[in-house]
């Protein structure tokens, strides 16, 4: 699925897109925050990806199953799986005794697929851009940040903090 051509997100998709707080439940048991989202190095699938998650259901709510989000993301790939997530579940396994291929696939999983439930997040707010780049890209596109010092400031303001990502100011 690919997003029309001229497509922007409405005030009302970049609230909820901002609003996405991560994969997994409200009240977990352990709670994992990453500095940023993963997102293609290509300019057009991030502007895909935006589309998707202001648009596809499996993203309506502030915490998301990661699966159905994953699937959602390309839906031609199977559920990818990101070197940090097997430290993760690394951990979850020695916490709970249980195996280490249960913990992984339950990492973040809304409803919770295990006993244990965890909550994935991010810092920063959106997909990351390209690490050395911000002219061109979605964030100075569609979003209010006057460039990419005032992007990575917000990101490191503590007063932009609430619940592990950043509310944009």
């Amino acid at each position: 699925m690919q997003r029309p051509l001229g497509w922007s997100p409405t005030e009302d998709q970049k609230r909820r897109l901002l609003a996405f707080e991560g994969y997994g439940v409200e009240h977990p048991d352990i709670m994992f925050v990453g500095l940023e989202e993963y997102s293609y190095p290509d300019y057009e699938r991030q502007r895909n990806g935006i589309w998707i998650r202001c648009t596809d259901s499996a993203f309506t709510e502030r915490r998301v199953d990661r699966h159905n989000a994953h699937v959602a993301l390309d839906r031609n790939r199977k559920l990818q799986t990101v070197p940090v997530w097997n430290i993760m579940a690394a951990i979850v396994s020695r916490l709970s005794r249980s195996e280490h291929e249960t913990e992984l696939q339950a990492l973040g999983t809304r409803p919770p697929q295990v006993g244990t439930t965890t909550w994935l997040t991010e810092l920063h707010p959106l997909p990351r851009h390209n690490k050395n780049a911000y002219r061109g890209t979605y964030i100075e596109e569609w979003f209010d940040f006057e460039g990419k010092q005032d992007y990575e400031r917000r990101g490191r303001d503590p007063s932009n903090l609430r619940y592990g990502y950043v509310v944009p100011g």
